[in-house]
């Protein structure tokens, strides 16, 4: 399906073993519950690596909103300002952590499936961002992909570095031009096939494994 609004927060980390048992509890029972009680905001999901990669986040959590607006909301922000104790040790412990917010440039799609494919990558810009050409191409290409097997959904995000830079984690916020490209598909195979594709097609970088869905919670 399409995403439910034109905003959309990514956070990737990792997490030591030792701790991973009680980070998945917490994602699962609190903090997505949490997320989509925030006004603006309409779905969570998060996922996990479908297969071990070194160099690519284990985890990945994303959070639709009605615009990219609402993650510099006072809402929002008074959330992140009264985090539970339970927010506050888990979100400690999280090994090398990133976050983009993100404008949604495209989204189309049938429905959402089991498995994600992630290309994250800093596109030709101007001044203001992405150059309308470039989202363009990649606006076609995803329509393409569509129509591959298995392939439900494709969605194009570009970063509003202004916005992400005001964040929960304390880390430093990506570029202007970082880029991400989403492709949902009812396999991890089928997901990665999809975006391989339309990464050599776009001259993109090479393809990461992908992730498999471990829970959705809408508003």
């Amino acid at each position: 399906m399409s995403l439910s609004g034109t905003g959309m927060l990514c956070v990737w980390t990792d997490i030591r073993s030792a701790h991973e048992a009680e980070f998945n509890d917490w994602y699962n029972r609190e903090h997505l519950a949490e997320r989509v009680a925030i006004p603006g905001f309409t779905r969570a999901r998060r996922y996990v690596l479908a297969a071990p990669q070194p160099g690519t986040s284990k985890y990945l959590a994303l959070y639709e909103t009605d615009n990219v607006g609402v993650l510099g909301s006072p809402d929002y922000h008074a959330m992140l300002k009264k985090q539970t104790e339970w927010s506050r040790l888990i979100m400690g412990r999280f090994v090398d952590p990133s976050r983009s917010c993100a404008h949604v440039a495209f989204s189309r799609g049938a429905g959402m499936a089991g498995a994600l494919a992630v290309l994250r990558f800093d596109a030709p810009v101007t001044a203001d961002g992405p150059a309308d050409s470039t989202i363009a191409a990649l606006s076609s290409a995803l329509v393409e992909a569509l129509a591959r097997p298995g392939v439900t959904a494709a969605h194009l995000l570009v970063t509003d570095a202004a916005i992400s830079a005001v964040g929960a984690l304390g880390k430093s916020a990506p570029g202007p031009c970082d880029t991400i490209v989403l492709i949902e598909a009812g396999t991890p195979a089928d997901a990665r096939s999809a975006l391989a594709v339309l990464a050599v097609a776009a001259r993109l970088p090479g393809v990461p494994a992908p992730y498999r869905l471990v829970l959705a919670v809408s508003r």
